[in-house]
């Protein structure tokens, strides 16, 4: 992907790196989990 297109900066599309270190990993996964419960797939 180029860094620049249409006159502006762009953004690579891609999931964060896994790490054990992270440490706002947890609260992710609770905010996940409510979001699937919401649509009914969890």
């Amino acid at each position: 992907m180029k860094e620049e297109c249409c006159g502006g900066k762009t953004i690579a599309i891609r999931p964060l790196k896994f790490s054990l270190d992270d440490p706002y990993g947890s609260y992710r996964r609770k905010a996940k989990a409510g979001e699937l419960k919401k649509k009914g797939l969890a």
